[in-house]
Parts: C-alpha cells; structure tokens; sequence
C-alpha cells in the first residue's frame, strides 16, 4: 500500500539545532539510564536471538562420529484476500485483491556444526479479472560452519537480527527491507555477505558483517560490526556500519527491566546522509543529500505483559521512533513532491517523517482458548495520519490458521497513511505449516 509525507529545508545549523539536541537527548537518556532500569536476569538467556550463538566447548573426532548428517523440508501456505473501501463512498472506487505465497525451506545438517539453509518463496497477486503478477524469490540462502567452535561464520543471503525495538530499529545497519505493519511476520528478503560471530563467554558477542549487497567490485562492500556485552545487569550494544565514500554510521542500543516493564531503546548516528531527500525550491522540486550535520534516527519500546487467568496473557507493546531530519510535515499535498519521491525510490514507509509512534496489543485465549484478539495502532505524529488496525486469529489445530483483520485509515486527508483515499480495508487470511 502507498503511503506519504511532506518536506522541510534543513539547509543551516540553526533550523537544525533544535532537532537534533531532541535526538541526542533521547539517545543519552535511553544509554545512561539503562543501568538503572535493570533488575536481576538470568545472563543465560541474554543472547538467545536467532542471531545469537552461545560458545560451546571444542569438540574431538568423537564428535563427528556421532553426528548424523540430514535434510529436512518444512514449509508455509499462506493466503490471503485484501478488500479497499474509497473515501468518496463510490462502489467503482473499490478494490478487490488476493494474495497467495508458498515458502520452502530445506534445512541440511552436516557434521561439525555445519549448516545450509535455503528459504524460497513463490508469490501471486491477482485482482477479481485477471493475474497482476507471479515472483519467485529466494529469501535466503546461507552457509553456517565454525573454526573450532570458537568462531561462527554464515555466508551467502541472510536475513540479520540487528536492533532491539519491536517495530523500528534504526541501528539494523544492514536489513534490506523494514518490518510490514500490515504482514508483521512476514519474511523478510536477506542481504548478501559474509556475518562472522565470536561469543566471548555469556556475556559478551563479537559480529562482523561483509556487506556484498549492490557491490559492484571488492572495493564496493560495506562493512558492519556490533559489540554486546553486559553492563551491570543491562544489554547494552555498539554497532557502525562503513564504506567507502560513504557517510559512515554508528549505533547504540540496549535492553533492560524498570519493575515489570521491558525497556528498550536504540539510536543511528551519522554526519551527513547517504541519501537524498527531496524539497521545493522557486516551485521546482530539488534533490539535496545533507552534510557536515549530525543526523540520528532513534527509538524508545515499552513492553509489559499482564496476568489474566493465565499467566502474560494480556501484552501491550508501545513504541515511539524519531527522525531528526525527518519531514515535518506531508510531502503528498504537493503532486511534484510526491511524484519525486516514488520516481527517485526516496520514499521509505513509516520512517521519512520526524516522529512516529505505534501501540501492538494482545489478548491470548479470548474469547475461545484457539483464538487471540489484537488491536494495533500505527501513527504519523508528524501529518496526523494514523492506522489502526483490530484482529482475531483462530488456530483449531496445530499449524493451521485463519485470521480475520479490519484497518481504519484516519487524520489529515493527505497525510502519508491517507492520501490514497482509503477510509476502511477488511482482510482474511489461512495459514497452514508443514
């Protein structure tokens, strides 16, 4: 779905500085006070993301005897039927799309931890009168094996699990694509690279990630590096991203308790941006890229889960994102404006405003035990367009699906989530897992 925004000029240091003592603000409030949020965890469990590998001692030729190699094929059917109400009321002004994906996995196991996995994904959108379009797509495909069970290494496409928050992670520095507020388990495409892991103990993790993606030539790959380690009982991450004649990135992020509260929170910095933003100059649109300015992207995620006859049954989600050279208002009241950002690829959904915020939030169990009641919420603070989005989801056996949803586009007419003319969508989808 489309979706909009608005320019401002940020040419001198006076416009900017407000923006970004807010940004710097934000970031040394969610670094410094970590430590102060944090409650006593089990250190154990700190680095169990699917992108975290726990060190394991060095293994004999014993091992390897005992290691069986295999193959296993699993799978996902999903579907799903998307239905548009118009604004203006008009029936011809409706729309009618279905959506249909498979994905494939094979998973190989080979001995001394090596591994290699394969995501394809076969999609089709069709509308009532004809095929829109048909793609295969490999997701993923990666090699996993290791130097002695010291050093992990993943090589090919994969798809990484940087940045903490739940909706925004402005430090994931090498993710092609952002999550969907509409399919928010959908699998993301993979970038191409080379990720190396060195865990040092529980408590610290070492990552480096040869970015091969549009590199042309050797001198051409990105290069991104994390470090996690433990401040007293918090998670804290460092993290920046490098290339050649290119502005260079760094992030922070961290993960910690405040009483029964999760806390999380992650910040970009860069001087100057990589990319090209677009504003009106005489009544003509100007593509001008920032520089010798410090920019940040910044997000703060407040989780909490309640007790209702069932322990956490209840989970509220709130999440609130900063742009600091973000537009602060809509681009798409102005048809130039617009036109340049989707003709220049510079329009990127949910983040090329100043300021976001979002509320996801679960029922587990209700109102039968095989169905979950959700009710979302997805805002453009900058335009005053907003999403909200209510689902109920019934599992009546294991591995199979079906999901009902309604989403309700409201706010400022031409605001990024309204300017299509959208005023309500309905949607029903079945998933089945094999």
């Amino acid at each position: 779905m489309n979706r909009p925004y608005r320019v401002s000029s940020f040419a001198g240091m006076t416009v900017y500085r407000g923006s970004l003592i807010r940004g710097i603000i934000l970031a040394l409030s969610l670094t410094l006070c970590s430590p102060l949020f944090a409650q006593p965890i089990d250190e154990a469990q700190l680095f169990q993301s699917t992108d975290s590998i726990q060190k394991v001692e060095s293994s004999d030729l014993s091992d390897a005897a005992i290691e069986k190699e295999s193959t296993t094929f699993t799978g996902q059917l999903f579907s799903r039927t998307l239905y548009s109400m118009a604004r203006s009321g008009h029936w011809d002004s409706n729309s009618l799309v279905s959506y249909s994906q498979a994905n494939i996995f094979m998973d190989t196991r080979l001995q001394r931890g090596t591994k290699v996995f394969l995501n394809i994904e076969l999609s089709q959108l069709a509308s009532a009168n004809a095929t829109l379009g048909s793609i295969a797509t490999i997701r993923e495909i990666f090699l996993d094996f290791n130097i002695n069970r010291e050093i992990y290494i993943r090589t090919g496409k994969q798809v990484l699990q940087w940045g903490r928050s739940y909706f925004w992670n402005p430090t994931d520095l090498v993710n092609t694509e952002h999550r969907d507020f509409f399919q928010l388990n959908r699998y993301r495409d993979g970038s191409y690279g080379t990720r190396v892991h060195v865990p040092i103990g529980a408590a610290q993790n070492i990552y480096v990630f040869l970015s091969q993606q549009n590199a042309t030539n050797i001198d051409k790959i990105a290069v991104a590096a994390k470090y996690e380690f433990l401040l007293g009982n918090s998670e804290i991450g460092l993290s920046t991203w490098q290339k050649r004649n290119a502005v260079s990135l760094y992030g922070i992020d961290f993960s910690s308790r405040l009483g029964d509260l999760d806390i999380k929170g992650e910040s970009a910095f860069s001087y100057g941006e990589n990319t090209p933003r677009v504003r009106m100059v005489d009544n003509t649109v100007n593509l001008y890229t920032v520089r010798g300015e410090w920019t940040n992207k910044s997000s703060l995620t407040v989780q909490k889960n309640w007790d209702w006859d069932l322990p956490e049954r209840i989970s509220l989600t709130g999440e609130l994102f900063f742009n600091s050279h973000g537009y602060t208002q809509s681009t798409f009241a102005n048809s130039q404006l617009k036109a340049a950002l989707f003709s220049n690829t510079l329009y990127v959904p949910n983040m090329n405003n100043q300021w976001y915020g979002s509320i996801f939030s679960t029922i587990s169990k209700f109102p039968i035990s095989e169905m979950t009641l959700g009710f979302n919420i997805l805002s453009n603070l900058s335009d005053a367009s907003n999403i909200t989005g209510c689902s109920l989801t019934y599992s009546p056996l294991a591995h199979l699906t079906f999901s009902g949803y309604v989403y309700g586009y409201w706010g400022d007419p031409h605001g990024e989530y309204t300017y299509a003319g959208n005023s309500l969508s309905t949607e029903v989808s079945g998933t089945v897992e094999f």
